[in-house]
């Protein structure tokens, strides 16, 4: 029997390979020391922010006694001097601190007083840090549902402020308590959120946290090889970044994946580095969690002597932390290999223990307790824009009539001006009194103005809120699953957006199209729901001929937009549609103006569309055509919109143009899914720069 093999056949067991993945440090440091200002400014405020900013170096290059300690003379320092801020990022550097050093009560005690003083002062962004690095030491003592709960009040408190930092912090360590509890699907929701953001920002050991926790994603689905380049892609930045915190995380996750492919040598040499770097930092959290890696490899290999020399050494250490996460991981591999060794009675013993442990950590009433507070969290969300939506009936009626009184009020403006000038010409003694309407009349326009103003805000807050709408309608990822692989980019230009895609499956085939129809923002989105609709219809009427879906589209946009009898509609849609039958690698497509590209060996062939658009032209009046291609394995197919190859930026703020995006799809397909569509997104990013964003884009990739 097989010490992983066990494992791994239980709900909790990833604390196994990749026990603490989620080290945010790197984004909560930022808002500890820069620009901070406070209630004490002056030299010696500075000096604070030194020292804060020396305390986060010293984390990052894992010197967590010299960490504390520099925290702790800032704190000093900060109360003489009256600085109130400075004490509470004091504060939450050393809750890090004891978070590291497997101190839990003392972390949460430091991060609950500075919570304490963010509340007193009202910094919202501090409060929302403070939650975040609490979530974590929750988490590092396996209270699954405290984690949660501070992370959600993180999120909530981050999305308050607009703070990308903070949220893309806190969706990374929602991604990891969900992917703890065997929720992959949120999990990889939360990832995707946060490389979102973190492409932005360019932040790279915020990205490598990400890679890595992908990762484990890749793992947990038995894809060891895919799972270790995220891994060494993690591991090369932080080696890079000096980020030493986050990089024995890589190590230990490494070893694994060397070891369940039976690369015992290899898994050895980075379970030892990553027992080193815990040694150095005095992290006896991950040397007790690397300790229990590396007994693992000991006894996949046979060697059930230093299985349990390790095993000891890494219960010793649980014992003292009361780390019950990692307790119910060894005595289930103790218990492993008493039974290996003959010793039934040890290896009963062990695992009435380890059932102990287990139930300490993952029962019913805590999974129903976490479950509830992220439908809380949720609902709550919900319950503020349905509030905006109810709103914006009463502004759509009243915004007409605000437009109207701001036009009065300066055509009332103008004829005070005018008043005033002919008062000049006429009598001087009629100059106060001119002045006054002119007075009045502006105060009415700045008055109006600011109302206005308010109701276009609410007015977004609801289009915000139909953005959940549309995301709700849009093809739940799990439908993709029959490919070898995959990636969604949707990025809307406003908000919501006119580009959707569709997928579904229909007997032995799938049917998959990527639409970009007319306009972008609120108009587009209309139309991409009617544009969703129809096509739900012709799957329902059997149609799986992608030139006769294509007619059967035209047909119904014309008779949604009632446009029968005109020869040419102003609204539409283009689209590319794809029929794949995965037993016979046939792919059958048609397009309106959407080619498809297909990515072989570095060569990219291009699928020609039909040179019409639906909707805007009689259906007796259109011929679509149907391409047949034979694929290979390991094709890459994609579907765009025009909103990509449209945009502008460069040196010379010129269109980026298709023939470019083909290059960069041919570049991308060497590497997979996910890793593709951050790469899409920087490249997209830095050719945008400063301008921005003209249309919706979307990209859809798909291995065979």
């Amino acid at each position: 029997m097989k010490l992983s093999k066990h494992l791994q056949n239980l709900p909790f067991q990833r604390i196994y390979y990749m026990t603490f993945i989620m080290f945010f440090c790197g984004f909560i440091g930022k808002s500890s020391g820069e620009n901070q200002g406070g209630n004490a400014p002056g030299k010696d405020t500075a000096y604070v922010h030194e020292l804060l900013k020396l305390s986060r170096e010293s984390h990052h290059q894992s010197r967590i006694r010299e960490q504390l300690g520099l925290a702790d003379q800032a704190f000093a320092l900060s109360d003489s001097l009256g600085y109130t801020k400075g004490k509470g990022y004091a504060l939450i550097q050393k809750g890090i601190a004891y978070r590291e050093l497997g101190d839990k009560v003392k972390a949460v005690h430091h991060l609950t007083e500075a919570d304490k003083i963010f509340t007193l002062i009202n910094d919202q962004e501090g409060k929302a840090r403070a939650y975040l690095v609490m979530a974590n030491a929750y988490d590092r003592a396996g209270e699954y549902d405290h984690a949660v709960e501070f992370a959600l009040k993180a999120l909530a408190g981050s999305e308050s402020i607009h703070d990308s930092s903070g949220m893309a912090s806190s969706f990374s360590t929602l991604g990891v308590l969900h992917f703890r509890r065997g929720d992959l699907e949120l999990a990889g929701k939360y990832y995707n959120n946060a490389i979102l953001i973190l492409t932005k920002t360019k932040r790279k050991i915020a990205l490598a946290n990400i890679y890595n926790n992908l990762g484990a994603l890749w793992r947990d689905r038995q894809d060891d090889k895919k799972a270790l380049s995220y891994f060494q892609h993690a591991a090369s930045i932080n080696f890079e970044e000096k980020n030493y915190t986050e990089l024995w995380t890589n190590y230990t996750n490494m070893g694994v994946s060397h070891e369940r492919l039976k690369e015992f040598h290899r898994a050895r040499e980075l379970h030892q580095k990553s027992i080193a770097i815990c040694r150095s930092s005095d992290f006896r959290q991950g040397l007790a969690t690397s300790y229990l890696n590396l007994a693992s490899t000991y006894f996949s290999s046979g060697d059930l002597a230093m299985s349990t020399v390790y095993l000891d050494s890494s219960l010793k250490i649980a014992k003292e932390l009361k780390n019950h996460m990692v307790l119910q991981s060894i005595y289930f591999a103790l218990s492993e290999v008493a039974h290996a060794s003959g010793k039934d009675d040890k290896a009963y013993h062990y695992f009435k223990l380890f059932s102990i442990e287990k139930d300490s950590v993952f029962n019913q009433e805590k999974n129903d307790k976490i479950d509830r507070l992220q439908t809380a969290f949720e609902s709550e969300k919900k319950d503020r824009q349905i509030e905006l939506l109810h709103k914006d009936q009463a502004l759509k009626n009243s915004a007409l009539e605000q437009q109207r009184t701001i036009s009065y009020a300066t055509a009332f403006g103008l004829l005070a001006v005018l008043g005033f000038s002919s008062a000049l010409i006429v009598a001087y003694r009629s100059k106060h009194k001119t002045n006054r309407q002119l007075l009045t009349a502006n105060n009415l326009i700045e008055e109006k103005s600011k109302i206005l103003e308010e109701k276009n805000k609410d007015i977004t807050d609801s289009i915000t809120y139909a953005k959940t709408i549309q995301e709700a309608i849009l093809p739940k990822r799990g439908l993709f699953s029959k490919f070898d692989d995959h990636f969604v980019l949707f990025q809307p230009r406003d908000i919501v957006s006119g580009d959707f895609y569709f997928i579904t499956h229909l007997e032995n085939e799938i049917i998959l199209a990527a639409a970009d129809c007319t306009g972008h923002g609120v108009p587009g989105a209309f139309m991409s729901l009617i544009g969703n609709e129809l096509l739900q219809r012709s799957i329902e009427k059997k149609i799986s001929d992608p030139a006769s879906i294509l007619l059967e589209l035209n047909s119904g946009i014309r008779s949604a937009l009632q446009q029968q009898g005109e020869p040419v509609a102003r609204d539409g849609m283009d689209l590319a549609i794809g029929v794949f039958d995965l037993s016979t690698m046939q792919l059958r497509t048609a397009a309106a103006h959407r080619p498809v590209y297909i990515v072989r060996n570095n060569v990219l062939t291009e699928i020609k569309p039909d040179k019409i658009s639906i909707g805007h032209q009689p259906t007796e009046e259109v011929r679509f055509s149907t391409t047949y291609y034979h694929l290979q394995k390991g094709d890459w197919i994609y579907f765009t919109s025009d909103g990509y190859a449209d945009q502008f930026g460069g040196s010379e703020q010129k269109k980026l143009l298709s023939k470019n995006l083909r290059n960069l799809l041919i570049t991308h397909s060497r590497e997979e899914g996910e890793m593709q569509k951050v790469g899409l997104l920087q490249a997209f990013s830095n050719w945008k720069g400063h301008e921005e964003q003209i249309d919706d884009v979307m990209i859809i990739g798909v291995r065979v």
